[in-house]
């Protein structure tokens, strides 16, 4: 597999594989441009018919690629979380960028406007992230400011004491103790 490939080409092997990885990609928007698109659901309509699996998996194989990357990033080459869902987001965003072309080459469409439309997804995409990125990044502050308070006050040991104190050993009231200080520091 793999590590057969970095040991006989040694330093050539990222591109060879990243060479492959583009065949593959492209071979797998080759398989999903011969059959048609799903159409689009109204959220608001009634659901009578469910998409069989499969019809659904084959028209987006290509969406997988960053779930491996993923995986590759973090298991095989032993990234860290943040720079493995780095290379994971780069390569959404080349799927993005080329999905939509792709296809219309394979179906003999107009590429002038799926190309628009690629950008157009990708840019309205990026835009989409960062607004939905505030809530997430107000969330994540508002927790680091409550960690860091005790933390820094020296609140934390002071409530394993009292939590140690008040369950007297007992590791049943200990365990109903700090779930109770863990929902109530959940609500700030």
């Amino acid at each position: 597999g793999i590590v057969a490939i970095q040991a006989v080409f040694g330093g050539a092997a990222p591109p060879l594989l990243a060479i492959a990885g583009v065949a593959l990609y492209v071979a797998s928007v080759w398989y999903s441009s011969r059959y048609p698109d799903l159409a689009l659901d109204d959220p608001n309509a009634p659901i009578l018919e469910l998409p069989r699996a499969w019809d659904v998996t084959r028209t987006g194989l290509d969406f997988l690629i960053p779930i491996a990357v993923l995986l590759w990033c973090l298991m095989v080459e032993q990234m860290s979380p943040g720079l493995s869902a780095f290379w994971a987001t780069v390569s959404i965003l080349g799927i993005v960028a080329t999905r939509k072309p792709l296809m219309a080459l394979f179906r003999k469409e107009n590429l002038a406007a799926s190309v628009r439309a690629a950008w157009d997804d990708l840019i309205d995409g990026l835009a989409l992230g960062a607004r939905n990125m505030i809530g997430i990044g107000i969330a994540t502050a508002t927790a680091g400011i409550v960690v860091g308070t005790i933390t820094l006050t020296g609140l934390g040991l002071m409530m394993t004491e009292l939590v140690e104190f008040i369950s007297g050993g007992n590791v049943i009231l200990m365990l109903i103790l700090i779930a109770a200080i863990s929902l109530v520091l959940g609500m700030g």
